[in-house]
């Protein structure tokens, strides 16, 4: 009995975790003190409105040049602490958006998790869908090159 009744309260217990991020994602200010959080597409729209994040690219080079989120930075999946000094002149309290290729892609949080071990940026999230959800959501998006 005793052992249902911790199940029953870690079940609570993670539902109101669970609540509690996504709350941080869908109100109007989803940026938590610390840490690497997952997002979704509306909390990543919102921070792009209100040019409240920088957004950084994780995939390959060639389909980043097909199409992107307009203003996102380029930072390949298999980036050595070198590479990541393109984000050396982002202030470490600005919130950075880190995306890959939707929600068969762990390139954004492997990425967004090598951002977090090497540099000292305190607002980290992965946007879970990716660019095929922004782009099938109609969003802006950008390219390289004539395509």
């Amino acid at each position: 009995m005793k052992r249902l009744v911790g199940q029953g309260l870690l079940i609570v217990a993670l539902g109101v975790a669970s609540g509690a991020l996504h709350s941080l994602a869908t109100e109007d200010d989803p940026l938590p003190a610390k840490g690497v959080q997952v997002i979704e597409l509306t909390a990543a729209k919102r921070l792009f409105d209100r040019k409240a994040a920088v957004f950084v690219d994780a995939r390959p080079a060639w389909p980043y040049q097909l199409g992107h989120v307009p203003g996102a930075i380029h930072v390949p999946p298999s980036a050595s602490p070198a590479a990541l000094a393109v984000l050396a002149d982002v202030p470490k309290d600005t919130a950075l958006v880190v995306y890959c290729s939707g929600t068969t892609c762990d390139l954004g949080g492997k990425l967004a998790h090598k951002i977090a071990a090497a540099m000292d940026f305190t607002r980290l999230y992965v946007f879970a869908g990716g660019f095929p959800q922004w782009e099938a959501a109609g969003y802006a998006v950008a390219s390289e090159g004539p395509f």
